[in-house]
């Protein structure tokens, strides 16, 4: 089993949390993707992907925040193990009150978001359909995305975790149990 990771919004593939994961799953496969433009995350994690079902089929990708979306979204189209971590369901909304000048947390690197970039999200809009594997971990102390509107989106269409932490999940530990776990999880 590879397991890809998708980072966040002003993050990158070398951040605290893939870092934290590969001291459980030390091949972790971690894509620093454009979260800028969508055209070109999507390229690049679809590449990913790709690239790696032709050393072995059987994926699982783990997303946060943005990089959930994502992870939801490729999750349908190849039907690929994933686990969404306070993922942001409308990109193209919840991005919005970052238009402007940001600084990436990890390399610090600086970066203009238009209102064109927020709107290239919505051609990734997909409906979430069940029948896939799926689990959801939202953090009840969420201060970026509302977890309760999460929690009722993917009700019956995912296994939801609530756990009593913020956007940022300090304790990874549970993250890393629920890939090593994958097989156990039930079809949602």
């Amino acid at each position: 089993m590879k397991v890809i990771y998708l980072h966040g919004f002003n993050s990158d593939g070398d951040s605290r949390t893939v870092k934290n994961l590969r001291k459980t799953i030390p091949d972790l496969i971690s894509v620093s993707y454009d979260y800028i433009l969508a055209d070109k995350a999507y390229e690049k994690i679809r590449e990913t992907i790709n690239e790696t079902r032709q050393v072995d089929g059987d994926i699982i990708l783990v997303g946060t925040s943005l990089g959930g979306f994502w992870a939801n979204y490729f999750n349908q189209e190849y039907s690929l193990k994933s686990i969404l971590v306070n993922p942001s369901l409308y990109p193209w909304i919840s991005l919005a009150k970052y238009i402007g000048l940001n600084k990436n947390f990890n390399s610090g690197e600086e970066r203009i978001l238009t209102a064109e970039n927020v709107a290239a999200y919505k051609k990734y809009e997909t409906t979430i359909i069940p029948g896939y594997h799926r689990v959801v971990v939202l953090g009840t102390k969420d201060d970026v995305i509302d977890y309760r509107e999460t929690e009722q989106v993917f009700k019956g269409k995912a296994e939801i975790i609530l756990i009593n932490e913020g956007h940022r999940i300090e304790n990874k530990d549970r993250i890393s149990q629920l890939i090593i776990d994958v097989d156990n999880w039930m079809v949602g």
